[in-house]
């Protein structure tokens, strides 16, 4: 499938950069896999399975029923002298899909998973429990327990996955999606990309591009940096992040949101500090905080909203 490229500019650009893009992604291809005691599920392809997931669950005739799953993505088109700012994998639960204690329900038990650079080749229409790929434990994701049966996991953060994957392109096939403990009853499920709803379907937003020759007002060497701190620095549109003023300071200061193109977003003043400020619905990218007292900048820092 073709990745949709949203144009992002370095931000308050005064000399010449490359540009920054912002990419949406939709996978080349998925599958689950998986083996069920006393059954030949092992050796079996499931390409035409809605579902990506983790599970584990007692055996029809007893023994066990457990499932992994595999996701890739086209990053060829990303230069190599890129730099990778973000990477956010979106999925969404999909319930009951199939039959058992676990695959009836969906998200279900002490679910946590790992996410894991796959490091051998395998077919979408071939792969099975018996032959599936090799993979490495090296920069892994850690998928937390889901709280709910239906809870969706719109933005897993999984930057040094895909940096690893486009520094190394050769040994890299994707991820691979599988429970920490692998014990009966517990399963982490989300659509894959078969799913007939499109905004059901896995999702990777990467943010790429090369801002380093650039002069740009939240450069990471800029001293503003070490005055002023956002928490998380990658946070969705709608969601609170915390801005702290890294020194002592009572005055009222007025601070502004910019975008990419060094637009104001929003504007206004705080009074005191740590500040708590509500994301505004805008689209993925890069952002900054601006923050001045009169006419004097005293810091800005960066916020990727994915």
């Amino acid at each position: 499938m073709v990745a949709r490229l949203l144009p992002l500019i370095c931000l308050v650009l005064a000399t010449p950069a490359k540009a920054q893009q912002v990419a949406v992604l939709t996978p080349t291809r998925d599958v689950p896999f998986s083996f069920h005691d006393n059954f030949p599920t092992a050796s079996t392809n499931y390409n035409s399975a809605l579902h990506f997931s983790a599970f584990s669950q007692t055996g029809n005739i007893g023994g066990e029923n457990a499932g992994r799953a595999l996701i890739d993505f086209d990053l060829s088109f990303i230069p190599q002298d890129s730099t990778i700012f973000g990477a956010f994998l979106s999925v969404s639960a999909i319930g009951p899909y199939g039959v058992g204690e676990v695959v009836s329900i969906g998200h279900i038990g002490q679910n946590e998973c790992t996410l894991e650079r796959v490091t051998s080749s395998w077919g979408e229409s071939t792969v099975t429990w018996n032959n599936q790929p090799t993979t490495t434990t090296m920069n892994l994701i850690i998928v937390p327990s889901s709280s709910y049966a239906l809870q969706n996991y719109p933005s897993i953060n999984v930057t040094e996955l895909i940096r690893d994957i486009h520094s190394d392109p050769n040994p890299s096939n994707g991820l691979m999606l599988k429970l920490i403990s692998e014990n009966p009853n517990t399963g982490l499920a989300f659509f894959g990309s078969l799913a007939p709803l499109p905004d059901k379907r896995p999702m990777l937003t990467v943010i790429y591009g090369d801002c380093k020759t650039s002069r740009v007002g939240i450069n990471d060497n800029d001293k503003d940096e070490i005055v002023l701190n956002i928490t998380p620095s990658i946070s969705s549109a709608g969601s609170v992040v915390r801005l702290d003023m890294l020194s002592d300071l009572n005055a009222v200061c007025s601070a502004e949101m910019i975008d990419a193109s060094g637009r104001p977003v929003e504007t206004f003043l705080i009074d005191r500090w740590p500040h708590y400020r509500t994301i505004p619905q805008v689209a993925s990218g890069l952002y900054s905080y601006r923050i001045r007292k009169g006419g004097e900048a005293l810091g800005a820092v960066r916020l990727v909203v994915p």
